[in-house]
């Protein structure tokens, strides 16, 4: 297991990753899958905000503040364009389609990859 920040050295070193928001799991599976096609709307945006992928490799771009965070539901939910009511009030089930896992309710009931 290696913790960090460093998505450019977990891209060196790793073959999978897990990603996670608040001290809370968010999603996980195959480094490049993941980097690729961020599923998760926090893996999503720290890809976008503080990554570029640019000719294989990642490079670092601008930091962002984390808000509160509330004991009870998604700890991305105050920041999420895909928010909804159930995401306040529980933290959202596993859905795990082959090598990925993703906690988000816009998964619910479908498919990974699909929202």
């Amino acid at each position: 297991m290696f913790i960090t920040h460093d998505l450019n050295l977990v891209s060196q070193i790793c073959k999978r990753i897990l990603i996670m928001y608040g001290g809370l799991d968010v999603e996980q599976g195959v480094l490049m899958d993941v980097i690729s096609n961020p599923l998760h709307p926090y893996t999503k945006h720290l890809i976008d905000s503080l990554f570029e992928i640019e000719k294989g490799q990642l490079v670092q771009g601008k930091r962002d503040q984390m808000p509160f965070i509330s004991p009870y539901g998604c700890p991305f939910e105050p920041r999420c364009a895909f928010s909804r009511r159930e995401c306040k009030l529980n933290y959202p089930i596993p859905i795990i389609s082959n090598s990925r896992t993703v906690r988000c309710v816009i998964y619910e009931g479908g498919e990974i990859g699909r929202n």
